[in-house]
């Protein structure tokens, strides 16, 4: 297995902390069974995030999300409703830049991550009724890119964005709050944030098949975003899936049995 990074970055977050982050794929021959998974005996891309707090020259704390659910589709286990995006293998930055080793124009850095801070105000601004209300056309690119987890899926454009997951996502968790950050920061172009977790909600409305129990959940999440010049063109994003269905009263792994009976 090798680890292909195609972001990779650092900065000092919002409360004053210094973070290194990164995401990208574990590429490798799935040989072995895994979580209960059958090995595919193939190749397989294992996407991640990681986020690690520097303490002294030193690593003190890590946050970690794999997309365990990708892995399942990748070995014919489909475990959510068809995406309303497409499920490609995510690709790095349409730039190819992604990968910051030199000190970044602090300027640059500050400009990314307060186009974040204004976006996200945005985003819990929805009046329930209009999308219009968000602005989202104030900070993103209307060509943009949305690389989501699997089952939710990549998307191309803002309006695709809009309708295929913000849309569907507030019908579900209309009264979320987000904000709640570990790591909130820029360097140069590029941002990152995440939450343990980032956001509270009530989930009122079926969501990637999971039909409403009405309960108060959280959601773990993990953003990169690229801009260029003053708005967002790129969004990479990791949901904890796993964790929120199981807030939901679904078990993505007990019937995986089944799955795998109906596969063979």
């Amino acid at each position: 297995m090798v680890r292909r990074p195609y972001i990779f970055i650092g900065g000092s977050s919002f409360d004053g902390t210094t973070w290194v982050s990164s995401t990208g794929d574990f590429v490798g021959t799935f040989s072995h069974d895994w979580l209960g998974i059958p090995a595919t005996g193939g190749s397989i891309h294992l996407r991640y995030g990681e986020f690690c707090k520097i303490y002294d020259g030193k690593i003190a704390e890590i946050i970690l999300l794999l997309d365990i659910p990708d892995l399942l589709r990748q070995a014919g286990l489909e475990i959510f409703p068809p995406s309303a995006g497409k499920e490609i293998w995510i690709p790095g930055p349409l730039t190819g830049d992604g990968i910051l080793l030199e000190v970044q124009d602090p300027i640059e850095s500050k400009k990314s991550l307060d186009l974040i801070d204004d976006m996200l105000l945005g985003l819990i601004s929805y009046d329930q009724k209009d999308k219009a209300s968000m602005g989202l056309s104030s900070y993103w690119r209307e060509d943009m890119h949305w690389y989501g987890p699997a089952g939710i899926g990549t998307m191309y454009g803002l309006s695709e964005f809009e309708d295929r997951h913000e849309m569907q996502l507030l019908k579900a968790f209309p009264d979320r709050k987000g904000g709640h950050h570990r790591s909130r920061f820029g360097e140069g172009c590029y941002a990152a944030i995440t939450g343990w977790p980032s956001i509270y909600a009530t989930h009122v409305d079926t969501y990637l098949g999971a039909p409403a129990t009405g309960k108060k959940v959280t959601m773990r999440v993990m953003d990169w975003w690229r801009r260029e010049n003053d708005l967002l063109a790129e969004n990479w994003v990791l949901v904890d899936l796993i964790d929120l269905f199981l807030q939901c009263d679904i078990d993505i792994f007990d019937n995986l049995s089944q799955k795998i009976d109906a596969v063979n």
